[in-house]
């Protein structure tokens, strides 16, 4: 896992969390927390430097300057409201909503 892989998929993504790219390398499991502290390092290296800034402080996202975050929202499918995700996963803006979905889809089931 060398920096330059890694800044080829910020490069690529340009408006990223750092799981986003940790997803994209696909790194094997064996080497997923060396990659994980290597993203880590070159992103704040890269953000100290002024290459990448930070776009929203929690969850972080980092981009180039100019880019805006609305490219890493998703639309939560309850409600429709735009959110950030935490990881990959994330498809409901809150717990509330996810406990709704689950709520309907039990009702589904029952009938």
């Amino acid at each position: 896992m060398t920096d330059g892989k890694i800044w080829q998929v910020i490069l690529k993504l340009r408006v990223f969390t750092p799981w986003m790219v940790l997803k994209e390398l696909n790194p094997p499991s064996f080497l997923r927390s060396y990659a994980k502290e290597r993203i880590r390092s070159l992103i704040n290296a890269q953000t100290r430097a002024g290459i990448l800034q930070v776009l929203n402080e929690d969850p972080p996202v980092f981009g180039f300057p100019g880019e805006s975050v609305e490219k890493v929202k998703r639309e939560c499918k309850i409600c429709r409201k735009k959110f950030i995700p935490t990881q990959d996963s994330d498809q409901y803006c809150s717990d509330e909503c996810e406990r709704e979905y689950r709520k309907r889809l039990l009702e589904r089931m029952r009938r």
